[in-house]
């Protein structure tokens, strides 16, 4: 997505990866990935996350975002 991404990761922790580098965030940190970087998600455990993108994801106020929510 072109979108800036920060996830604030409230409880637990994630394995993000972008491009060829991999971190694990856990409850109390942060990851910033710059808009149109390929990345990938995992969750390690159960995990609270707080997304905020810029500019504002138009396909998840619509709803029509069907990939994340299947």
């Amino acid at each position: 997505h072109p979108h800036e991404q920060v996830a604030s990761v409230l409880e637990g922790r994630l394995r993000f990866v972008l491009g060829d580098e991999e971190h694990v965030v856990s409850a109390g940190e942060c990851m910033i990935v710059p808009g149109g970087v390929p990345h990938e998600v995992e969750a390690l455990t159960d995990a609270l996350v707080l997304d905020v993108f810029s500019p504002v994801r138009d396909d998840w106020v619509r709803g029509d975002d069907a990939y994340l929510r299947a």
